[in-house]
């Protein structure tokens, strides 16, 4: 990266050391660098637990999804992560650049539930679980044709001179190489694939663990009702079925199998909300957010590189492996942390009842030979 002037270089050295980014490159996990950089709620945590129990002795794992987060995470600022991509590549590191498509409708549910507690209601999931799910459903209708636009892959890496003219539907993924940066585009439709596509990719096995689903969560039966009852407004199925990134990452199979599913639940024609109204949306749901909106702690695994961390993650692999772990505990250092100090309390404990025990033993003996010795001295055998 020549063409960057000194400050700039200085700003993206600290930017590797805030995301703890060694410049080993003798080591293989510093060498390997994964960057699962994609909008929200397309599957890209479950494949950052995938990586991190799995890989995580192979590559180093960065999940980002903007440079709003990578400021709040990490006071990064002044920098764009295309920039510290190219940098580490710039260092001769194996980079590799992880996007997902996910079909429409399902991800404008999704990312409405991620944050209809904090922006959209700005009200607890106890609270919205009371909710008319009517209040909901408008909500939604009104807002749905701005959420969930954005195609990284071909808006945001700066690759989309070199996009192929079709998605290679017998592969399920696109791989383009450019600058010595290896970007990939999955489907999560695709999921169950990932593990033959990572290997084949990447010479790497994993064992995909599915995390941070909307399902799983306090708003969990709000969710699940909405999805029961929700039939998408005629026009709004019509602007997904013209739209271009549905017609790409979509054969024509699949959208007319996608499109037939949702005329099944549709209704009439809703307006929504125009741009004007959009806007004042979003400054009233920002000044009403009540509720830090970037995540920290949704991972199974956070990540951590302590020994009991990596001792724990061995054991969560080795059950995967084995068949034995279907979707592990989480792997929270804290958490991990007292277990361990409460092992060894009672470890201490054990250890000092032994001593005790002991003790105890050898006083006995003692007192007894003392006595026999007494005995002898006064000429008193009856002991024998």
């Amino acid at each position: 990266m020549s063409y960057l002037d000194e400050n700039k270089l200085i700003l993206l050295k600290k930017a590797n050391e805030k995301l703890r980014l060694s410049d080993d490159i003798n080591i293989e996990k510093n060498k390997n660098l994964v960057f699962v950089y994609t909008p929200p709620k397309v599957g890209s945590t479950t494949l950052i637990t995938t990586f991190r129990i799995c890989a995580n002795k192979k590559c180093t794992i960065l999940h980002i999804h903007n440079e709003k987060m990578l400021e709040i995470l990490c006071g990064i600022k002044n920098i764009t992560i295309n920039e510290i991509i190219h940098y580490n590549a710039s260092l001769g590191k194996n980079v590799y650049v992880i996007d997902v498509y996910r079909t429409p409708i399902e991800w404008k549910i999704s990312m409405f539930f991620e944050r209809i507690c904090d922006y959209h209601f700005s009200n607890s999931a106890e609270n919205l679980n009371t909710y008319d799910i009517n209040k909901i459903v408008t909500r939604f209708n009104n807002i749905f044709k701005y959420l969930c636009n954005d195609d990284y892959f071909k808006d945001v890496y700066s690759i989309s001179e070199i996009i192929p003219s079709e998605f290679s539907f017998d592969k399920k993924y696109l791989l383009i190489e450019k600058d010595c940066i290896k970007y990939i585009k999955l489907r999560l439709c695709d999921s169950e694939n990932w593990e033959k596509i990572i290997k084949e990719i990447m010479d790497t096995e994993v064992k995909i663990i599915k995390d941070y689903e909307t399902e799983n969560k306090n708003i969990s039966e709000l969710y699940k009702k909405f999805k029961s009852v929700y039939c998408i407004p005629e026009n709004r199925l019509k602007e997904i079925e013209e739209s271009s990134s549905f017609q790409y990452y979509n054969s024509c199979e699949e959208r007319n199998s996608y499109i037939k599913t949702w005329k099944e639940k549709m209704t009439t024609s809703v307006e929504g909300y125009n741009i004007d109204e959009y806007e004042f949306y979003k400054k009233l749901c920002s000044e009403n957010k009540w509720i830090q909106s970037v995540q920290l702690h949704h991972y199974i695994d956070e990540g951590c590189e302590c020994s009991l961390c990596a001792k724990r993650r061995d054991i969560v692999l080795e059950g995967l492996k084995n068949g034995n772990i279907v979707k592990p505990n989480k792997i929270e250092h804290e958490k991990i942390v007292k277990v361990q100090q409460n092992i060894d309390i009672v470890n201490k404990i054990k250890k000092l009842s032994i001593l005790k025990q002991i003790v105890e033993r050898n006083l006995s003996q003692a007192a007894k030979k003392q006595r026999l010795s007494a005995n002898i001295v006064k000429g008193n055998f009856k002991s024998f």
